[in-house]
């Protein structure tokens, strides 16, 4: 089994309390009776802005546990919820084009991509 890359096990751990943090304060929002931030246009209805924020965070806390622990799906979660966040909130689009870059230079570099196929392929051979 390959080592995990420092940097992998960063990431991991960042996306992680991200989408814990996410889950957290939309619950505290939803608890207070406040409005979830508009995500596509300002009409959307709240019931869909408070699903995709779940989801978002929900997606962005598994996709950190499976990162960190060499699947796959943990990396590809996590890259698709960067770009999907860069479409969907066009506030900040600089700094997530930049963020997106560090993640996919951290995920996809040598040493991940053999830690992360280290993780399949001892799957595969326990099959």
């Amino acid at each position: 089994m390959i080592k995990r890359p420092i940097p992998v096990a960063i990431i991991s751990i960042l996306v992680l309390a991200i989408g814990f943090l996410n889950l957290i304060l939309i619950s505290m929002t939803i608890n207070r009776n406040l409005p979830v931030q508009s995500i596509i246009y300002s009409g959307t209805p709240d019931m869909i802005n408070m699903i995709l924020a779940y989801l978002g965070g929900l997606l962005l806390f598994v996709g950190g546990i499976l990162a960190f622990r060499g699947e796959n799906t943990g990396r590809w979660m996590i890259v698709g919820w960067c770009i999907l966040a860069l479409i969907l909130y066009a506030d900040f689009i600089i700094p997530r084009v930049v963020y997106l870059v560090i993640v996919l230079l951290i995920l996809f570099n040598k040493s991940a991509n053999r830690f992360f196929n280290s993780k399949r392929s001892l799957t595969a051979e326990s099959v």
